[in-house]
């Protein structure tokens, strides 16, 4: 299937001497209702920094040097405009809420609501610092290029009127900030969206 052919593509790149980090969105979100750009964000910086961490034998949740670790710490401990997130959580429970606590992804949405900039440069100096992580454990690596498998199961027969809009704002209007500036990113979409 699909997530075979992408861990083939991963193993392919791998050969080329990049780096390919492979990593299932399913892992840190729930695929049943509608995802924001700021959400996907975050699962990214998650996944990628669990499947670096993995190959580099580090806790991408609590080791210092883990771009999510320090993701996580910007969202709890900076003060944006004068109105900080608020919740005092670790790595680790921040990504469980962040897939299954509905109160805390409110909460989020309304703190990261109208800040996409803010988010954006953070993602983009977490998956920086990913990189050079990346390129210091594998000397010769061409680069980092991020496998993001199973954006294409957001769906729900109760709210896919909702989730098909969340996924064409971010694909239509928001794609620049899925863009990252040091790395490649291989995002499935589900196929209704090339049916319109």
């Amino acid at each position: 299937g699909k997530s075979t052919q992408l861990r083939r593509l991963r193993q392919e790149l791998d050969n080329r001497q990049f780096t390919a980090l492979f990593f299932d969105l399913e892992d840190y979100l729930d695929l049943r209702q509608p995802i924001t750009t700021a959400r996907l964000t975050m699962a990214v910086i998650a996944g990628a920094s669990h499947a670096l961490g993995t190959r580099l034998g580090w806790d991408a949740d609590t080791d210092a040097r883990s771009p999510w670790s320090r993701f996580v710490n910007f969202l709890t401990q900076t003060k944006i405009e004068g109105d900080g997130f608020g919740i005092k959580t670790g790595a680790a429970d921040f990504r469980f809420r962040l897939k299954r606590d509905d109160v805390f992804q409110d909460r989020l949405d309304d703190f990261l609501r109208g800040r996409p900039t803010e988010v954006f440069q953070e993602a983009n100096t977490a998956l920086d610092s990913l990189v050079a992580l990346a390129r210091e454990a594998e000397s010769g690596s061409q680069g980092v290029v991020l496998i993001v498998d199973s954006l294409d199961h957001n769906r729900s027969a109760v709210q896919f009127d909702q989730i098909r809009a969340a996924i064409r704002t971010m694909f239509d209007q928001q794609l620049r900030l899925l863009q990252f500036e040091s790395v490649q990113t291989v995002y499935c979409i589900p196929p209704y969206l090339m049916l319109q």
